[in-house]
């Protein structure tokens, strides 16, 4: 794999010392230059060793915006970090934050894992959430229930790749490369979806030492309830700007014959919503907001 990234300057830095076992890493384009700040703020205050890369272009995997011509993806990126420092590499999205010390990480580098991210069908509860605006009521008031996974299956993977773990290890630059490869052949399709077509359909999965990261160190605004350790306060667009995958003879994005499914339980009921002023869930009649009695609510927590 080309490494794009060697002619670039590092824009933000702070080098790990002998001490140090990751480095957390992330790029951003100039219009996302503020939010990288915020997330270099954060990572000092938690004293945390990173570099970040201010890129000139971005791949179109990752944003709609982006193009299919640029180098700049996230594998390409991750590999060249892994090259270069010779760590793990803890990847962030720039607009994450850290807002609790993200101890958990260093418990899977000393665990030698290959590869960590949060996983929909890992066994957690992932109902999301997002707002409703309603005439004559202030903007995100209301929440309702937007989507989730229901399927249950540990060894197979469906992910949100903000938050990502990867190994100074062998396997980990194989998936890398897989990853990388499966971008490049579908360079309008989101980057997460071709991270699990190239992990579900990779014959070295069962030899991975893989990690499934709790919502806490992912945590995107639309988990309403979960208090995070990293932070993604942005609520993510849910993918119809990017094409589908191709499924090549033999291979499937998902294999779901045979899984279980998790027992549908939400916070919101569904047809229901969230009152966040009130906590409280409500129905409406004729335009008012009626509380519905439910005893187990937690609190919304703030994006």
């Amino acid at each position: 794999m080309s490494n794009p990234f060697c002619e670039l300057l590092i824009t933000k830095e702070v080098r790990p010392n002998e001490v140090d076992s990751f480095l957390v890493c992330g790029m951003f384009t100039s219009n996302y230059a503020d939010k990288a700040t915020k997330l270099e703020v954060s990572l000092s205050k938690f004293r945390m060793p990173y570099v970040l890369y201010k890129i000139p272009s971005i791949h179109s995997s990752i944003s709609h915006y982006g193009s299919p011509s640029s180098p700049f993806n996230k594998p390409q990126f991750i590999m060249a970090m892994l090259n270069k420092y010779k760590l793990p590499i803890l990847y962030l999205d720039v607009d994450c934050e850290i807002k609790r010390n993200p101890a958990l990480i260093t418990e899977i580098v000393r665990k030698r894992q290959d590869f960590g991210i949060f996983n929909w069908l890992s066994r957690e509860r992932n109902d999301a959430y997002g707002p409703v605006n309603l005439p004559g009521y202030e903007n995100n008031r209301f929440y309702t229930y937007t989507h989730g996974i229901n399927l249950l299956d540990e060894t197979q993977l469906r992910c949100s790749g903000a938050v990502q773990f990867w190994g100074n290890t062998q396997l980990a630059k194989n998936l890398l490369n897989k990853w990388n490869q499966t971008v490049l052949e579908n360079p309008n399709t989101a980057d997460d979806i071709c991270l699990d077509y190239a992990y579900n359909n990779n014959v070295e999965k069962s030899l991975m030492r893989s990690f499934w990261l709790p919502k806490s160190y992912a945590r995107y605004a639309f988990w309403i309830f979960e208090k995070p350790i990293i932070n993604h306060s942005d609520m993510p667009a849910l993918g119809a700007q990017f094409q589908q995958i191709k499924i090549k003879d033999g291979e499937a994005l998902v294999n779901s014959r045979g899984l279980k499914k998790k027992p549908e339980i939400f916070y919101i009921p569904k047809n229901f919503l969230l009152d966040r002023l009130n906590n409280e869930i409500v129905s409406f009649e004729f335009g008012i907001p009626k509380k519905v009695k439910r005893n187990t609510l937690p609190t919304y927590i703030s994006p």
